[in-house]
């Protein structure tokens, strides 16, 4: 053993250090020879652990998922789309509750029950679905019956389509039809 300073010293040896802390720091008390290299140690590697673990499954599974997380739509939820529409539309300004349809364009839902998830009137969407999905009758006719102001629809369709749908219930249509297949005036 070397005599040097306040105190002696032993060699530092890892097997020793871990399984015998007290002939490593003879003068400590045991309380803080269990504390410094038995209890403190664990704590932190546990923490350190835990932490890693939680950041891996979070990564591993908004990487896996391919779903957006509420955090990556809140322009669409109702907080924003509310801003929003106020801002679009400025005789909603001074309105305390402002009506779904007024919001915008309903696209879904989180979960059954739950926030609903809009686009304003503002937005583009496009809905790249298959044939006989609901294209038409489950997002265009809704959207254009409930819009507040002008549409403009272009379709390749005769007939049972958007058009034929919606066109009574608007106030005033303007047609481009050169090849006469929606059979109005224009």
């Amino acid at each position: 053993m070397l005599n040097v300073g306040s105190g002696p010293w032993v060699p530092f040896r890892v097997a020793d250090a871990l399984l015998h802390p007290d002939r490593l720091w003879p003068h400590l008390s045991p309380a803080a020879v269990l504390v410094g290299a038995r209890i403190a140690p664990s704590a932190l590697t546990l923490a350190l652990t835990t932490t890693a673990l939680v950041l891996w499954l979070r990564h591993r599974a908004g990487a896996r998922s391919g779903v957006a997380r509420k955090a990556d739509i809140a322009p669409l939820l109702d907080k924003e789309i509310t801003q929003k529409a106020k801002s679009l539309r400025p005789s909603l300004k001074d309105q305390k509750e402002i009506a779904p349809a007024d919001r915008g364009i309903l696209v879904g839902t989180l979960s059954p029950g739950k926030a609903e998830v809009r686009a304003s009137w503002e937005d583009v969407m496009v809905a790249i679905m298959a044939p006989r999905s609901g294209k038409t009758s489950g997002i265009a006719i809704p959207t254009i019956l409930a819009v507040p102001g002008p549409v403009l629809l272009t379709s390749n369709k005769a007939a049972n389509d958007a058009y034929t749908a919606c066109v009574d219930a608007r106030a005033k249509v303007w047609t481009l039809d050169p090849q006469q297949i929606a059979h109005h005036p224009r």
